[in-house]
C-alpha cells in the first residue's frame, strides 16, 4: 500500500523505476538534472559508459503527471539479441507524464552514447504522455529534448492501445545547436503495430520552427515512419523534416523524409483535429508554410513514399516539399517528392482550394534538378511516380560472340537501400542472348546492386541511383568458376575444382555431368570450362564493379585465338617395326595458357602406341593419360591453377610403334568431336590452329638409319 519511486545511486549514477502499486499511483514526482544510465553505466563526469542490462528510466504500472527533465541519458544496451533496451520505457498504462529538456543518446560533449533506442512507448497503453514541448524560439532549449545518436531508433511507438502521446518541440538527429548531424541509426520516430491518435508536432505561429515543431534531420534511416495495419489516426504537422532548424539548408535523412507502408491507414500528415486519419501537414490561412506545414526537404530519398497494399486513405497536405522554410529557393529531395507504389491506394493528396494562390490544404512540390517534372492536379502539385525499370546487362566469360544462346543465364539480382543491410528485392531473372535483362517495379532510390550467376562469383556495384522509369547500367563481366556453391558460396577453391575435374569430359546426358561445372554453358564440362575456373583460382565475390550507365550496345564480337596444338615435328620418316618417340606441344603465340586437352586420333592398323608420359608443365589432372589401340584413341588433360603460360612447352611425349608405313599416315588431334583437343586461357578457350603429325616410309634406296631434324614453328 505505498507508492514507489525507486533511485538507487551509485554515487552519480541513477537507475530509476517509476511505477504505481496496489492502485495507488506514483504522480508528481520530478527527476532532474541527473546522469541515467543503465546497460552502460556512465562515469560522473557524464562521458563513457560501463555495461549494464537494464533501461535508464522505466515508467509503468499507471505512473502518471511525473516530470523527467534535464538529465543526460544514455549507454543504455541489453546484449540479448531479442531484447531491446530505451533510455526512457513507457509502458502499461503510463499517462500524463512529461520528458523535456534532456540529452538522451549523446554524452555531455554532445557526442554519441548510443541507447539501443532513445525512447520507448510501448505495450499496455501508455498514453497521453508528453516528450518535448513548445519552444520560444528556433533554439533547443528547455524543454527540447536533443534525441539523437542511438544506435536504433531515436522514438518507438508502438502497439494498440498506445495512443494520444505527443511529441513536440525536439532536435531528433542533430546536436543540440542544430549545426551537425548526430544519426540515430534508423528512423527517428517510428509509429508501428496499431499505435494510432499520437501527434507528432503542432502548428507554428511562423514559418520559423518554434513552438511544437520537431527538427527531424540527420538520422541514418527515414524521418518518420508510420507501419502497419491498425497504425491509423496519427498527425505529422508543423514539423521540419530533412532541413536545419532555420529550414534553409538540407541536413538529410538518409531514406525518404516520411514512409508510409505496410497498411498504415487513415493517418493525416496535416488537416483538421477531428479527422480519424494519419495527416501529414494541414491547412494554411496563406501560401507561407506556418500552421501545420512540414517543410520535408533535403532528404536521401523522396520526400514522402507510400508503398504496399493496404496503405490507404492517407492524407498528405499544405506541405512544402524540396522547398526552404519560406518558400523561395529548393532544397530538393534527391529522388522525387511523393512517391506512391506497389499498391497503395485512396490517399489524398492536396485538396480543393478557392482561389490559384496555393493556400489552403494544397502541397508546393519541388524535386531535385533534373528529376522527372512534376505532375500538376487540378487541386494542387502531386507526384505519383512510376516505378523504377532497371535495364542491366553483364559481360559473361568463355562465351562466343553476342547474340548465342550461352548468353542467357539464370541471374539472382538483390537490391539493397543505401545504408541498410537488407535487401529490398530479391529478383531471378533469365538474361537474353547478349546478357541483357530488366527488372520492374522498383521504388526509385540509391541502392547496391548485387548480381549472381549459378556458377559465378557475385559482383557489387555501389551507391546507384534509380530514378522513375527507365535506368539503363552495364554491370561489368560475372567471372566463373563457382561450382561448388554449398561450402565455398561465392569463393573459387580447390572444392570447385574437385567437382569440375569429377565431371570433366561429360556432357548433359551423363551421370557424371554437373550443370554448375558446365560454366561456359556448351552442354559438356570441357577444358574451356577449366580455364575459366582456373583463371579466376583462389577469388572471392563480392567483386567490385562499376555501374556504368549505357545506350543499347552493338553486338559484341569474337576474339582472336592465336594458340597452337602439334607436335614437336611435323612429319617423321619411319618404317615397319621401328620405334620413335615424339611430343605434343602447345604454343601460346601471344595468349596466356592455362591448360591443355589432348584427344589424338590415328590408324591402329599401322601404329600402336606403346607408352605415354605427362611432360608436368601442367600439374592439375583432368583427365588421366587414356590410351585405346584397338580404336586408335589417345586422351590426357591437365591445367595450371591461378597461373598461366606464355612460352612453348611440351603436354605430354608418345613412343610409338610402326606397324607398317604407308604414305598419308597421321596421328591428328580431334577437334571437331567431343572431348576435343584444346587450349584453354583465363577467358575460355585460346585454341587457333591444331596441326598433325605425318608419318611417311623410308624410300628405296635410302639409307638404313637416317636422322630427320624436329621441325618446330615458334
Amino acid at each position: 500500500m505505498r507508492r514507489r519511486l525507486t533511485i538507487l545511486e551509485e554515487g552519480f549514477f541513477l537507475k530509476l523505476l517509476i511505477e504505481q502499486r496496489k492502485n495507488i499511483a506514483l504522480k508528481l514526482n520530478t527527476v532532474k538534472l541527473c546522469i541515467v544510465t543503465k546497460k552502460h553505466r556512465m562515469y560522473a563526469e557524464g562521458r563513457a559508459a560501463r555495461p549494464r542490462e537494464i533501461h535508464g528510466i522505466e515508467i509503468r504500472n499507471g505512473a502518471h503527471d511525473n516530470t523527467i527533465r534535464g538529465n543526460i541519458i544514455a549507454g543504455n544496451r541489453i546484449s540479448n539479441p531479442n531484447l531491446y533496451a530505451g533510455g526512457l520505457y513507457f509502458t502499461t498504462a503510463a499517462h500524463h507524464n512529461v520528458v523535456r529538456g534532456n540529452r538522451i543518446g549523446v554524452n555531455v560533449d554532445g557526442n554519441p552514447l548510443p541507447n539501443e533506442t532513445g525512447i520507448f512507448l510501448e505495450i499496455g497503453a501508455p498514453h497521453d504522455n508528453i516528450i518535448g514541448g513548445p519552444r520560444a524560439s528556433v533554439a533547443c532549449d528547455d524543454p527540447c529534448n536533443v534525441i539523437s545518436g542511438n544506435s536504433g531508433n531515436g522514438i518507438i511507438v508502438r502497439f494498440a492501445g498506445t495512443i494520444k502521446n505527443r511529441i513536440e518541440g525536439n532536435y531528433i538527429g542533430l546536436n543540440a545547436t542544430g549545426t551537425r548531424a548526430v544519426p540515430n541509426q534508423f528512423p527517428g520516430i517510428a509509429v508501428l503495430r496499431g499505435a494510432s491518435e499520437n501527434i507528432i508536432g503542432g502548428a507554428r505561429a511562423t514559418t520559423a520552427c518554434d513552438g511544437r515543431c520537431n527538427v527531424i534531420s540527420g538520422n541514418a534511416g527515414n524521418g518518420v515512419v508510420l507501419l502497419d495495419s491498425g497504425t491509423t489516426d496519427n498527425r505529422v504537422r508543423g514539423n521540419f523534416i530533412g532541413v536545419d532548424p532555420t529550414g534553409t539548408t538540407a541536413m538529410p535523412n538518409k531514406l525518404p523524409g516520411i514512409g508510409i507502408a505496410l497498411g498504415a491507414s487513415e493517418n493525416i500528415i496535416g488537416i483538421a483535429l477531428g479527422a480519424s486519419e494519419n495527416i501529414i501537414g494541414g491547412e494554411r490561412a496563406t501560401t507561407a508554410c506556418d500552421g501545420r506545414c512540414n517543410v520535408i526537404s533535403g532528404n536521401g530519398g523522396s520526400g514522402i513514399v507510400l508503398t504496399d497494399a493496404g496503405t490507404s486513405k492517407n492524407r498528405i497536405e499544405g506541405n512544402y516539399i524540396g522547398l526552404n522554410a519560406i518558400g523561395t529557393i529548393t532544397v530538393p529531395n534527391q529522388l522525387v517528392g511523393i512517391d506512391v507504389r506497389f499498391g497503395a491506394s485512396e490517399n489524398i493528396i492536396g485538396s480543393s482550394r478557392a482561389s490559384v494562390a496555393c493556400a489552403g490544404p494544397p502541397t508546393d512540390i519541388s524535386g531535385p534538378a533534373g528529376s522527372l517534372p512534376n505532375q500538376l492536379h487540378q487541386d494542387g502539385v502531386v507526384i505519383i511516380s512510376p516505378d523504377a525499370t532497371l535495364h542491366g546487362t553483364i559481360d559473361l566469360q568463355g562465351r562466343p560472340a553476342k547474340p548465342a544462346p550461352s548468353w542467357a543465364i539464370s541471374l539472382t539480382v538483390t537490391l539493397t537501400p543505401l545504408g541498410s543491410s537488407t535487401p529490398s528485392y530479391t529478383f531471378t531473372t533469365t538474361t537474353d542472348q547478349s546478357g541483357a535483362f530488366s527488372l520492374a517495379g522498383i521504388s526509385p532510390g540509391r541502392y547496391d546492386i548485387r548480381l549472381k550467376g549459378k556458377h559465378t562469383l557475385r559482383n557489387l556495384a555501389q551507391n546507384v541511383d534509380l530514378v522513375s522509369g527507365e535506368n539503363r547500367y552495364f554491370l561489368g563481366q560475372l567471372l566463373e568458376g563457382d561450382v561448388e556453391t554449398a561450402a565455398s558460396f561465392n569463393q573459387v577453391v580447390l572444392a570447385d575444382f574437385g567437382v569440375l575435374s569429377g565431371a570433366f569430359n561429360s556432357c548433359r546426358t551423363e551421370t557424371r555431368f554437373v550443370v554448375n561445372a558446365d560454366l561456359d554453358e556448351s552442354g559438356c564440362v570441357a577444358l574451356a570450362d577449366f580455364g575459366l575456373l582456373a583463371g579466376n583460382f583462389n577469388r572471392q565475390g563480392d567483386i567490385l564493379v562499376t555501374a556504368t550507365p549505357f545506350a543499347p550496345a552493338a553486338l559484341q564480337q569474337a576474339r582472336d585465338q592465336r594458340a597452337l596444338l602439334a607436335f614437336n615435328v611435323e612429319e617423321l620418316a619411319v618404317k615397319a617395326g621401328q620405334i620413335v618417340t615424339v611430343a605434343v606441344e602447345i604454343d601460346p603465340r601471344g595468349e596466356a595458357v592455362n591448360g591443355g586437352m589432348v584427344h589424338l586420333r590415328f590408324d591402329p592398323a599401322l601404329v600402336e602406341v606403346v607408352a605415354v608420359q605427362p611432360s608436368g608443365q601442367l600439374p592439375a589432372v583432368l583427365e588421366e593419360p587414356l590410351v585405346d589401340n584397338q580404336r586408335g584413341v589417345v586422351r590426357f588433360g591437365a591445367g595450371l591453377l591461378g597461373q598461366t603460360r606464355t612460352s612453348r612447352f611440351a603436354i605430354l611425349t608418345l613412343r610409338l610403334r610402326v606397324k607398317a608405313a604407308t604414305s598419308g599416315t597421321t596421328i591428328t588431334p580431334e577437334v571437331d568431336s567431343f572431348p576435343a583437343s584444346d587450349v584453354s586461357g583465363p577467358e575460355g578457350s585460346v585454341l587457333g590452329e591444331a596441326h598433325a603429325l605425318r608419318l611417311k616410309p623410308i624410300a628405296s634406296g635410302q639409307a638404313k638409319y637416317m636422322l630427320f631434324l624436329p621441325i618446330v614453328a615458334r
